[in-house]
């Protein structure tokens, strides 16, 4: 747990969107979901704008990424409300 609270403190320190390399983003999501033995992880973003929420790294997806609507489900009511559930 404390190498999934140290990636996630890494994506504090920046404007990841804006200023992380995708590779420095993908050793991040491996990093957690070795930590926490999941086979599939991702880093999703929001447009308000378009009240949309999309990935922005996928690790182990072979799947077409997402876009997920803001107003609809679990990751909808998380991203609103910016509260853990």
């Amino acid at each position: 747990m404390k190498k999934c609270l140290k990636a996630a403190s890494r994506l504090l320190e920046y404007d990841f969107l804006n200023s992380l390399e995708e590779n420095d983003l993908n050793e991040i999501i491996r990093e957690i979901r070795e930590t926490v033995y999941c086979e599939r992880g991702s880093l999703l973003y929001i447009d308000r704008d378009k009240g949309m929420i999309y990935p922005r790294i996928t690790e182990g997806m072979n799947a077409v990424p997402l876009q997920l609507n803001l107003n609809l489900g679990i990751a909808g009511l998380v991203a609103l409300k910016g509260e853990i559930l």
